[in-house]
Order: structure tokens, then sequence, then C-alpha cells
């Protein structure tokens, strides 16, 4: 499960010092990369909510809809 690293190890500061560390906002993503099989080098990559991407395997086979230009359709992803 993915977690925001510790930073009890870091000195923290609100003035701006050399080598010390200001805590911003925190953002997190999660990307799907996707793979053809009949072409390893084509890949895709979709941005997912937490709870879509978990839903997913490593080395699951899915179908997915890729247009003329090459462009998959993130919202048409479903198992093979």
């Amino acid at each position: 499960m993915p977690r925001w690293p510790n930073i009890d190890n870091y000195r923290l500061s609100s003035v701006n010092v050399l080598n010390n560390v200001r805590l911003n906002d925190k953002n997190e993503s999660y990307q799907l990369v996707l793979q053809s099989d009949e072409n390893k080098e084509k890949k895709w990559s979709c941005n997912l909510s937490e709870a879509k991407w978990n839903t997913f395997k490593t080395g699951q086979k899915l179908k997915v809809q890729v247009n003329l230009l090459n462009i998959i359709d993130c919202d048409s992803l479903f198992l093979n």
C-alpha cells in the first residue's frame, strides 16, 4: 500500500535555510501503464483514482479502445 515518507529524520524550518526542509501540500497520483501484446515497444498510461487503480494487477490482460491517432480511451478499460 502506498504511503507518504516519514519526515521525522528531516529538519523542518519555516525559514529558507540551506539543508532545511519545508513541507508542502501532499499530492498523489495513480498511473496504470499498459503495453501492447502485439508490439512490446507500444506503451500507454492512464491516470486513475486510487480505487480504480487498485482493481488491476501486474501482468493482467486488459482490453482498451485505441483511436486512429494511437491514443487510448482510459474510460474503456476492461478485463480481457
